[in-house]
Parts: C-alpha cells; sequence; structure tokens
C-alpha cells in the first residue's frame, strides 16, 4: 500500500515537471457541536513548485449538519488571498453550500457531493457563480485508498474537470493524515493542465458530541 502511494506520487511529480507542478499544504480543526453538528477550519496554501510562487491561500471557517450517516449539509466560505498573475494577492471571498449523500460499507464508503459556490472578488474580475458535482470512493481501515472525479460548472457552462487519487492514514485518536494527487484540465481563461500534490492533516476533536 504505501509503496503504491510512493510510486503515484513519483509518478506525479515526473509528469507535472513537464506541466507545472503544484502542491498544497493543508489542515483542518473539527470540534463537535452535538450529535448531528460539527464546526471546522480549514486553513490551506498552494504554490507553483518551480519557482515556489504561493498564489492561493485560504482560510476556511464550515458547518456541518449530519442528520444521518447517510447524508452531509455543509456551509461556509474561504477567505482566499489569491494571485491572478500580477504578482499580488487580490482578496476573494467564496461562500457555498454543499450537500453529500453517503453509501457506507464494511470495506468503502461512497459519496457524491453538490456545491454551490459564489465567487466575490474584489478587483479586476467579475464576481461568479460555480457549481460542482463530486463521485469520491474511499477505502476503510487505518490506510483507506481514495479516488475521485469533479466536475465544475459556471454560467457558461462546464469549464474543468479533476481527477483525484491518493491515501487516508488514521492517526492516533480521531486524526488522520492524507496524501494525495489531482490532474485538472481547465476549458478557464488561466486554464490548461495542473497537477497538484496535496498534504493534508485532519484534526478532529469530540469537543461537546455526544459520540
Amino acid at each position: 500500500m504505501v509503496g503504491g502511494l510512493v510510486a503515484l506520487l513519483l509518478i506525479a511529480a515526473s509528469v507535472g515537471s513537464a506541466a507545472g507542478l503544484h502542491a498544497e499544504a493543508g489542515m483542518t480543526g473539527a470540534v463537535g457541536l452535538s450529535r448531528n453538528w460539527d464546526t471546522m477550519l480549514y486553513a490551506r496554501g498552494r504554490v507553483v513548485a518551480k519557482n515556489n510562487d504561493w498564489y492561493d491561500v485560504s482560510l476556511v471557517p464550515i458547518f456541518i449538519y449530519k442528520p444521518s450517516p447517510a447524508v452531509e449539509f455543509t456551509g461556509g466560505s474561504y477567505f482566499t488571498s489569491f494571485d491572478y498573475g500580477g504578482g499580488s494577492g487580490t482578496a476573494v471571498y467564496r461562500p457555498f453550500v454543499a450537500v453529500a449523500p453517503r453509501l457506507n460499507r464494511a470495506k468503502f464508503g461512497l459519496s457524491a457531493r453538490s456545491r454551490f459556490e459564489r465567487f466575490f472578488i474584489t478587483e479586476g474580475f467579475r464576481d461568479f457563480n460555480r457549481f460542482r458535482q463530486r463521485v469520491r470512493i474511499q477505502g476503510s481501515g487505518d490506510w483507506g485508498p481514495h479516488a475521485s472525479v469533479e466536475f465544475f460548472f459556471t454560467a457558461e457552462g462546464y469549464t474543468s474537470t479533476r481527477y483525484s487519487a491518493g491515501i487516508v492514514r488514521k492517526l492516533r485518536g480521531r486524526h488522520s493524515v492524507e496524501v494525495a494527487y489531482f490532474y485538472e484540465s481547465s476549458k478557464l481563461v488561466d486554464g490548461g493542465l495542473r497537477h497538484m500534490i496535496q498534504t493534508i492533516f485532519h484534526f478532529n476533536f469530540k469537543g461537546l458530541a455526544p459520540d
């Protein structure tokens, strides 16, 4: 399992070096509010590996409502400093709502997330809406491989597809670390091919939740 993950990352790096390899470092911290409600803070930074250019730094507060194990509702907003190529960060505010029905089995889980986002860009670009539809499968156990495909749409129609694969390693308690790679082909103005290696630490605390 570990060898397969290393091979995946080596392939991603060799392919990405030709088209522009990106890297993402992130962390989530979730705290239970009740049996059905959680709150989460997500922080991430994205960088172009070739020139160490940090172009996306985000802080994302999120509220999560889980009425049952079969569905999850989320809402929150990205607060982002994004470099569109001018050399300085532009403030972008991206509130969103999402629903993710889930199918849980002994050896794997399957989810289909639908997310609606509104981009408020402070300067240089028009505000716009975006819709995302993702299907993801993940294995259970201490090492949980996962794979997903996600489609992106704006008012002008389809814009891109993102393919992702990786592994989640459970740590002590409810915590985990995720290492993944995604490939995205885009029709946006700044589009083309994007190869991203991600490392995300997930910290989950019981808080006020009874279980």
